[in-house]
């Protein structure tokens, strides 16, 4: 994995899987597949702590939406990926 790859600068939010399935309306398992399969140039993840885990920076989520609503070869997903604004409960 490259340093970049690794780095998260602070005051970066990052998203969980369930919350990156949900924000693009589908399933973790499809999500999964699109990170190994390199899919579609859907966003790597930064994996954190010892136990690898998953996290999505939502700027390279938010970049990954915009480039798919611009690019006419998206046309399959331009239908569902949109990004919900996140509930910031207080």
């Amino acid at each position: 994995m490259s340093s970049a790859m690794a780095r998260v600068d602070a005051g970066t939010h990052l998203l969980t899987i369930e919350q990156v399935a949900e924000r693009l309306s589908f399933s973790t398992h499809t999500i999964r597949k699109w990170v190994k399969q390199r899919r579609c140039g859907f966003p790597q993840p930064v994996k954190i702590g010892q136990r690898r885990e998953w996290r999505w920076r939502e700027t390279d989520l938010a970049e990954w939406i915009e480039s798919q609503q611009r690019n006419p070869a998206a046309k399959k997903l331009r239908g569902a990926v949109k990004i919900q604004e996140p509930s910031r409960g207080g």
